[in-house]
């Protein structure tokens, strides 16, 4: 394994518009009794740095460790998108970005992110032809996978930040992990179109894809992108069109109607 300082990460996150490569249908929560070899060696090597980890926690600079499969590429991608992020800046933040995230401000987000990251590997989470990355909040606390897709897909920095601050999201076991709802089937969208994931183009009806709550999984991403549209004081206009783009479709995925109002209300009013 690589080790790198949050520190430089932080100087440096739903899958986003894609599928969210989350195991909540996998694996029924902490005593599930039946693993796959590959968890079985997930847990056994997880337990065995339980030690070693348990000072690192302790530490608000905490070293983040890089499995030795992430190659240096996708930790440079990594490096650029948090450096991104911990250089925001806003001029105003909404109620519910300040419940989730504090102010709309760099320092606030990698706080939020330092937090809840401190490992990363790969994995093909799945193997959903969408899927950016995923968690195991109930086996693996504080680690994120990401797929090949983190880098592969074209698509925009600010949809890569709102993925693995997604996936942040999923970290937090002691509420369920924010499990992903069930989109409905069939599940349309205003205008009648089947929704879809935004790059992989895929179907996501009956599909663990979709937030019953503002403060889902989902629902984190889309404050943090509307947020970065409506008040961020040093993005592009390219950028904020960006960020306003993606939350717009995250926001289909809000399924339930008294969720949807709250977060309307809190962005779009």
């Amino acid at each position: 394994m690589r080790m790198l300082s949050i520190a430089v990460l932080s100087a440096l996150l739903y899958a986003g518009p894609a599928l969210a490569g989350s195991f909540e249908e996998e694996y029924a929560g902490p005593g599930a009794a039946a693993l796959s070899p590959k968890m079985r060696a997930f847990r056994e090597q997880w337990e065995r740095r339980q030690d070693d980890r348990k000072n690192l926690a302790e530490s608000a600079k905490a070293p983040i460790v890089f499995d030795s499969d992430v190659d240096s590429a996708l930790q440079q991608q990594i490096h650029e998108d948090l450096s991104f992020v911990g250089g925001l800046q806003g001029t105003a933040s909404s109620g519910l970005h300040r419940k989730i995230f504090g102010e709309m401000a760099g320092a606030d987000y990698i706080q939020f992110f330092e937090k809840r990251i401190k490992e990363v590997g790969m994995d093909d989470c799945g193997g959903g032809a969408g899927t950016v990355a995923c968690v195991r909040p109930f086996f693996f606390p504080n680690k994120m996978w990401l797929t090949k897709n983190y880098v592969r897909f074209n698509q925009p920095q600010v949809s890569r930040v709102e993925t693995v601050f997604h996936e942040a999201r999923h970290t937090e076991s002691d509420n369920g992990g924010w499990s992903h709802a069930m989109c409905p089937t069939p599940f349309r969208d205003e205008n009648g179109q089947d929704v879809r994931g935004i790059l992989s183009g895929t179907l996501i009806q009956g599909k663990a894809a979709c937030d019953r709550t503002e403060f889902g999984a989902y629902s984190t991403g889309l404050v943090m992108l509307k947020n970065i549209q409506k008040f961020c004081a040093n993005c592009t206009d390219k950028v904020k069109m960006d960020a306003g783009i993606f939350g717009d479709d995250v926001l289909k995925r809000i399924i339930d109607a008294r969720a949807k109002t709250a977060i309307q209300d809190d962005l779009y009013r």
